[in-house]
């Protein structure tokens, strides 16, 4: 229904916000290539998802940022927040499950 590019653009966005609530300063090139990485790793989640998973991150429950932006630092977050999302749908009955597939 949605292309790449506008997904690009709200992620952008949201790396934008957290680059702002983190008070780092970032350039362009490490916004695109952030939201792209994070199209590799969150392409299954929703909009409500992602939300969900930038507001955790900016309140450190992924970890600290030690004084810079750091792609990796939120890719890991992205990766820990799949798990947990995992085990979360695990415990759903299957019918429930595939809503989320």
């Amino acid at each position: 229904m949605y292309g790449e590019r506008p997904i690009v653009g709200w992620l952008s966005t949201w790396v934008i916000n957290l680059a702002a609530v983190m008070d780092f300063d970032i350039s362009e090139q490490q916004r695109r290539r952030t939201a792209n990485m994070l199209i590799e790793e969150l392409y299954m989640l929703n909009m409500a998802e992602i939300t969900l998973f930038f507001k955790k991150l900016q309140k450190g429950d992924y970890g600290t940022f030690y004084g810079k932006f750091n792609v990796q630092t939120i890719l890991i977050a992205a990766k820990q927040y799949r798990q947990q999302r995992g085990i979360i749908l695990s415990r759903l009955p299957e019918k429930e499950q595939k809503k989320y597939s």
